[in-house]
């Protein structure tokens, strides 16, 4: 469902200037068309990156934000 890519920064800096990278880390998440669909900053811990990533699979941001889907996860 996804292919993750990591970017230096400094050895591209025009792919930073390109999606306006304000600073780092950064996790973004782009569809098929290279649309961005949902970005983070700063570093999460696996359990809370795995709720990012069902959320970003069951392309849930298109009907809620991502603190929501959290709260729709523990409410089950």
């Amino acid at each position: 469902h996804f292919i993750a890519i990591q970017v230096n920064g400094d050895s591209e800096p025009a792919l930073v200037k390109k999606h306006r990278v304000p600073g780092y880390p950064e996790s973004r998440f782009l569809d098929g068309q290279q649309a961005q669909v949902f970005q983070f900053f700063g570093f999460y811990e696996p359990p809370a990156f795995m709720v990012l990533l069902q959320y970003v699979k069951t392309e849930s941001y298109r009907t809620m934000d991502a603190m929501q889907f959290y709260k729709s996860l523990s409410a089950k």
